[in-house]
């Protein structure tokens, strides 16, 4: 388990941890609760039953940390559209968010605010040219970023997006096309743009991670911040969507 250090742009009550799952033990099983053991052995494949384990057992380690109490007596569930928190009164102080692909899970933790994050793996067989349509606003997301091209470019707007929408909380596979997102001024930082008037402003960062790995962090403002309301992108974000589901 290891800390990530996170850009400047990302507020100071902010950790990621990043988690290694290429193996797990018999500690890992015995944090987690029946219920996540038995989604545990419903996956068909040893490497997706590691990874599930490896992150759910880490996460529970990491929590509870923070509430000073064992592992399997977190209280995590499923919030709004799936989104793991943690059951009153504990949810109210405490936020994170989970990701796992590949070897590894990343962790987000704050004490203040809503946060999201993403990892993906640039595998051999991600088919980008079918992906795209799905995640990219035609004729307003270039695929590249930062002048890298292919899945390398994908996967940062791809892990950019997804950590924003799971930071507000909102169905995924639903919205990806619902924002956009573009590099920032600042190093590794992410702009976040999106048309619904009642989401709350969302910042956002890439970090740093091993070859073929893109990750992102998202967070809201907290309650005693200013809580902008978030722009639409420039140049007709109606006439791109709009374009794009004809």
């Amino acid at each position: 388990m290891q800390t990530l250090l996170l850009p400047d742009s990302a507020p100071s009550d902010l950790t990621v941890w990043r988690l290694d799952l290429t193996a797990v033990s018999p500690a890992d099983w015995r944090t987690l609760t029946p219920a996540e053991a038995a989604r545990a052995w419903r996956y068909r494949l040893d490497a997706d039953r590691v990874r599930y384990v490896g992150a759910r057992a880490g996460l529970r380690r990491i929590l509870s940390a923070r509430l000073g109490m064992a592992p399997g007596l977190v209280p995590v569930s499923a919030g709004r559209h799936g989104k793991p928190a943690l059951a009153p009164p504990y949810g109210e102080r405490l936020h994170f968010n989970l990701s796992h692909a590949g070897a590894y899970a990343l962790v987000a933790l704050s004490e203040r605010r809503e946060v999201g994050v993403d990892v993906e793996y640039g595998h051999e067989g991600l088919r980008v040219e079918e992906l795209a349509p799905l995640a990219l606003v035609a004729g307003a997301e270039p695929l590249a970023w930062r002048d890298l091209d292919g899945s390398a470019g994908f996967l940062r707007r791809w892990t950019g997006k997804e950590a924003a929408l799971k930071a507000w909380g909102v169905g995924v596979a639903q919205h990806l096309l619902a924002v956009q997102v573009h590099p920032g001024v600042r190093q590794a930082e992410i702009v976040v743009r999106a048309p619904c008037a009642d989401w709350p402003a969302c910042a956002a960062c890439e970090l740093a991670m091993p070859a073929g790995y893109a990750a992102a962090l998202a967070w809201l403002p907290a309650a005693d911040e200013s809580a902008h309301r978030i722009a639409a992108p420039a140049g007709g974000w109606a006439e791109h969507l709009q374009g794009h589901r004809s």
